[in-house]
């Protein structure tokens, strides 16, 4: 016997859609700044060899915030972890030491 397919609301289609169409555009910026940036050649890629250390910074106040950055010779600190996520320092310690013996770079801490 053939069992009825479930029904979805319209509201879970249209949280479904919304999605979807975020995730569009997020991707289509994404690729429209890269290829702007490598017309103008202001290429935002990195070569292995430019990447100078890991770091941790550690701000303290009401709610400790630790972020991991990826240092590169030329272009500053690029972010790792994002604002919202609160890692304790044993997790962040580990994905620091994690990607600093995969890119054999050292580890500094501010």
């Amino acid at each position: 016997m053939a069992v009825p397919k479930k029904r979805t609301s319209r509201s879970k289609k249209k949280i479904r859609k919304t999605l979807w169409k975020r995730r569009g555009f997020w991707t289509a910026l994404k690729a429209y700044s890269l290829a702007q940036s490598i017309s103008t050649g202001n290429s935002k890629s990195f070569l292995m060899k430019d990447i100078q250390s890991i770091r941790i910074e550690v701000k303290e106040g009401i709610s400790t915030r630790r972020i991991l950055y990826m240092e590169i010779i030329g272009q500053g600190a690029i972010p790792l972890t994002r604002i919202d996520e609160n890692l304790t320092s044993r997790e962040i310690e580990q994905k620091a030491a994690e990607l600093a013996y995969f890119l054999r770079v050292p580890i500094e801490l501010l």
